[in-house]
């Protein structure tokens, strides 16, 4: 085998569906004319013991692994066992972690050979292919967005953004039936299943201080041609049965001539498709001819980045909005449409007190959302926010230990912020969103299978675990 990619050993993963990241790497290298293995051991609840058994009798010439922040020991776990299992192997880590701390994760994990930033599909297609031919000296000039060993540091190589999205290859849906999933989404409730994810556009100018998407997608916004996205729905639909889909786009709507462009190509096709916004379009991007395009096409949910009810935190976030156009937003879509509303909102942010908190779940209560997801603020490596916490010495120089990095639980001690009032908070949060009739009535209508409240119990035992 020439490459095997594979997303971190989870025993209790939050979210089970298709890794795009993963699946758009197999198609470049299996385009390469390379044999290409995608696991995710996630789904298949695959452990330690399977991992390295496969490894010892494939023997794959690379392994790549995604990593997130909270994932680093178990990627460390990983990449030790596969290296007493194929020496010889290449082993890589990529993703959201290494992209933001390329040196950190070369340091913390011995095992692995190099680190891959950004969006690695050119990249890692010319270091699979340098691998198959000796692996001579250091990788080749064209293999950027790398970072490997020098001495006691590391070189780093900047990624590059693939500019034209149209000239990528499908992610690799051959390799991957998303029928074979739970029934599971990007934004929890969908009208049916599966409702596998597609991306629309990478990149994000916003920089807010808590996000690192601009170190992962770059932060100039790019977009695949509508024939494109097209032709990848027409996949789906002809070979899997696939009608309901789950844009996994941030910024979609920043561009609103590809947006109509895309929707008004999606009213007239047949036969219609079904789909959402899962991930929290930015509320200034939308208007009511917009957002009735939208709903014509076939969208029948969306979720908007609120994240809190004090202008003077959404401000320390750079959030570059307000709680006056998150309200106007909010009652436009209610009043223009039928489209549900999910609202994405960060409990104890830096500098927040407890009556803070305690303002933005009011304010979550108030607005006409169909249901909100709470997160406890979660300092990720390599953001604004987590630098100047650590500047501050609220953050130990040799970082956080992963599993602190979650976002229902306290990640830290922050002045003002006791941790354990902040938990009952973050429960009370849904409760109290939740006990009104209406509400009550709208979940219990959006439970689509038993298979889909299982996925839902599960994330309420993690929730009050």
């Amino acid at each position: 085998m020439d490459v095997l990619l594979l997303t971190a050993v989870d025993p209790f993963s939050y979210q089970i569906i298709p890794d795009l990241g993963l699946m758009y790497l197999a198609s470049s290298v299996k385009g390469a004319g390379l044999e290409v293995s995608l696991k995710d051991l996630r789904k298949d609840k695959l452990d330690y013991e399977w991992l390295a058994e496969y490894v010892r009798k494939e023997q794959p010439a690379i392994v790549g692994i995604k990593c997130y922040s909270h994932e680093v020991n178990r990627v460390k776990q990983m990449s030790e066992l596969i290296r007493e299992a194929q020496p010889k192997a290449k082993i890589v880590v990529g993703g959201p972690h290494p992209s933001m701390d390329p040196a950190g994760t070369l340091s913390k994990m011995p095992a692995v050979d190099y680190v891959f930033l950004g969006e690695s599909e050119r990249s890692f297609c010319a270091f699979s292919l340098w691998v198959k031919q000796g692996a001579a000296g250091p990788p080749p000039d064209t293999v950027q967005g790398i970072a490997l060993r020098e001495g006691p540091g590391a070189v780093i190589r900047k990624p590059v953004f693939e500019e034209d999205l149209g000239k990528l290859p499908m992610a690799a849906w051959d390799m991957v039936d998303p029928r074979d999933y739970p029934d599971e989404a990007t934004g929890i409730f969908v009208s049916g299943f599966p409702a596998p994810p597609m991306m629309l556009s990478r990149g994000c100018p916003i920089q807010c201080a808590y996000c690192g998407s601009q170190y992962v997608m770059g932060e100039k916004v790019r977009y695949r041609p509508a024939t494109n996205i097209l032709e990848e729905i027409a996949f789906l639909e002809q070979n899997y049965g696939i009608r309901n889909f789950t844009f996994v786009d941030d910024n979609y709507t920043m561009s609103r001539t590809r947006a109509m462009e895309l929707f008004e190509a999606l009213a007239v096709r047949e036969p219609k498709i079904a789909f959402t916004f899962p991930n929290g379009l930015r509320p200034r991007t939308l208007d009511a001819e917009l957002l009735k395009a939208m709903e014509k096409a076939g969208c029948y949910a969306l979720a908007l980045g609120i994240e809190s009810g004090s202008d003077e935190t959404l401000k320390r976030m750079r959030k570059k909005q307000t709680v006056s156009e998150i309200r106007e937003t909010v009652a436009l879509v209610r009043r223009e449409t039928k489209i549900r509303v999910t609202g994405f909102f960060i409990l104890g942010y830096p500098g927040e007190t407890l009556d803070d908190v305690r303002n933005t779940i009011k304010f979550a209560t108030e607005l006409p959302i169909h249901h909100p997801h709470f997160c406890v603020f979660e300092p990720i490596p390599g953001t604004a926010v987590y630098e100047e916490l650590r500047r501050q010495g609220l953050i130990p120089p040799e970082g956080l230990e992963p599993e602190q990095l979650t976002f229902d639980k306290p990640s830290l001690a922050l002045p003002g912020l006791p941790g354990r009032d902040l938990v009952r908070l973050h429960q009370w949060a849904y409760l109290r969103f939740y006990l009104k009739p209406w509400r009550i009535w709208n979940l219990l209508t959006e439970l689509k299978s038993p298979g889909h409240i299982l996925v839902i119990l599960r994330r309420m035992i993690k929730l009050l675990g």
